[in-house]
């Protein structure tokens, strides 16, 4: 999904407080205090904080999904240069995204029901199917 310059504002502000403060310690009036924006703004364009959050798991994770399928896709590459490629990569979105990296652990270790807990699986689950088609080009 293609996000506006506004509702990218409205999700990077929330992923720095769901880092900070949690995803239930953050209220949606928190958002839209840091993020300047008035309350109602948050509610068209996401309709809930719940809704918010699935945005920025998609947002985030659509990005490294798709950089995983051009490295499998890439015909150039051996599948050890792709590995390595792919280390370098996941290590990079560590470290440039470290409010999203923390909001990871953070509920995976407090949270292992609900909303979160799900996307954080469907996420994760997406990225190790991936992964193992890397491996097996790799085997063959």
């Amino acid at each position: 999904m293609e996000y506006n310059d506004k509702q990218i504002q409205i999700m990077e502000t929330a992923e720095i407080l769901f880092a900070e403060k949690g995803f239930n310690g953050t209220s949606v009036r928190d958002i839209a205090e840091k993020a300047n924006v008035n309350l109602a703004m948050i509610s068209y364009y996401f309709g809930s904080k719940d809704k918010l959050l699935e945005a920025l798991f998609g947002y985030r994770g659509e990005y490294f999904k798709l950089k995983l399928e051009t490295i499998i896709e890439n015909k150039e590459l051996s599948s050890l240069e792709k590995i390595d490629i792919l280390i370098d990569h996941y290590i990079e979105k560590i470290m440039q995204q470290q409010c999203f990296s923390r909001i990871m652990v953070r509920e995976q270790v407090l949270n292992h029901t609900g909303i979160t807990a799900e996307l954080i699986f469907q996420m994760k689950k997406r990225n190790q199917e991936l992964i193992s088609k890397l491996i097996h080009q790799g085997q063959k």
